[in-house]
């Protein structure tokens, strides 16, 4: 049993760590763990507010951010940086943070949560690629969700230093209970949750629904998010005079939980994601999912076995294993029992175990 050093070493954790989001939910689950909090001494550096402000604000919040950072190193109070990031603005906005901490000699983990990882980090060329590969090379540890993003940046960068750390549930999976019953419900509940943008595949959803709107299966879509495109898609919705979609907009909380637990099947029809949280919720709550085969979802969704994966924009498809689980609740009962077991590998305890480890080696090499 490790020895608890009275003196904990100081970890600053940057990023967007304040304001709705997966790399917040990430960030706030590990760091709320005993296995984390027993340890080390957290400092937080918010970016941002991402969605949750505007431009002005936003800035505000990073020259401050930055400010705080400078101090915390001219008074020797970082041991280990732990910067958090996504692609484009939110990279080069890490890059302030990563020369601060070369210069004070303060290692550095460079964690990629990136949707729009092969886009930035694998198709960039030129300068572009230039500047990605140095600010990665200064990082003493590159953390991957999974196993395909670390074989692509490996190769693209000739990297030695990547460990691929998987997202955890930011639910305590102890707490949630489900029911193991068989449905005997004749109207299924499809969800969806995320950001109204079109790379999670949107207005593929109204095209599955429009669909099963024409079928006579007994059920509804019920949507829940925000973002850009939210104007445009409630039109279309509306156009359509799609009956059975059901918007609530962005849901949290309680709420949030309340659907989870009287939903059916999870439905992401997404193109581009890295790990994303809402399928780690789905998972805790013992729901079937139906989703596409990219980055780090067949680490969560075993086809046949907890759900279904199809190629992005596989309409027919998406259709097709919809209706399945809709004429066979035993099926959607085996799969969210399975869900549940696969879900147990992404508890948040044995994520924190994993940072520790990598604070460890970081630190002291082993």
């Amino acid at each position: 049993m490790m020895t608890i050093d009275r003196n904990k070493k100081r970890v600053a954790l940057v990023g967007p760590i304040s304001c709705n989001g997966g790399i917040a939910a990430v960030v706030n689950a590990v760091a709320s763990s005993e296995s984390i909090m027993s340890r080390y001494e957290l400092l937080f550096f918010n970016t941002t507010n991402y969605k949750d402000s505007n431009f002005f604000i936003n800035f505000i919040i990073f020259i401050k951010s930055i400010v705080s950072y400078l101090k915390k190193m001219l008074e020797g109070k970082v041991d280990l940086a732990h910067i958090h990031t996504s692609y484009e603005r939110s990279f080069y906005r890490k890059i302030f943070f990563i020369f601060i901490s070369s210069f004070f000699k303060v290692k550095i983990i460079l964690h990629l949560h990136s949707s729009k990882f092969d886009d930035f980090f694998i198709d960039s060329g030129g300068l572009k690629k230039k500047i990605i590969e140095f600010f990665l090379k200064k990082s003493h540890a590159i953390v991957l969700l999974c196993k395909d993003w670390k074989e692509k940046i490996d190769k693209r960068y000739s990297l030695i230093n990547t460990v691929v750390i998987n997202n955890p549930t930011p639910l305590d999976i102890r707490q949630i209970k489900i029911n193991t019953e068989e449905s005997n419900s004749n109207f299924i509940k499809i969800l969806f949750l995320g950001f109204l943008i079109k790379t999670k595949g949107i207005y593929d959803l109204i095209e599955i629904a429009d669909r099963l709107n024409k079928s006579s299966f007994a059920h509804k879509i019920i949507i829940c998010g925000k973002g850009e495109e939210e104007r445009k898609f409630l039109k279309k919705i509306k156009d359509r005079n799609l009956s059975n979609i059901e918007y609530l907009g962005w849901v949290l909380g309680k709420r949030k939980l309340d659907l989870l637990k009287n939903s059916d099947i999870f439905l992401l029809p997404s193109y581009k994601e890295g790990m994303p949280m809402v399928i780690l919720e789905a998972l805790t709550f013992g729901l079937p999912i139906i989703s596409t085969k990219i980055a780090g979802l067949p680490d969560m969704v075993i086809d046949g076995e907890n759900g279904y994966l199809l190629n992005p924009g596989d309409i027919d498809g998406f259709v097709e294993k919809i209706k399945i689980l809709i004429l066979h609740p035993g099926l959607r009962k085996d799969f969210g029992s399975r869900s549940r077991i696969i879900v147990q590998k992404f508890a948040r305890e044995k994520i924190a175990e994993d940072w520790n480890k990598l604070y460890q080696k970081v630190q002291y090499g082993n």
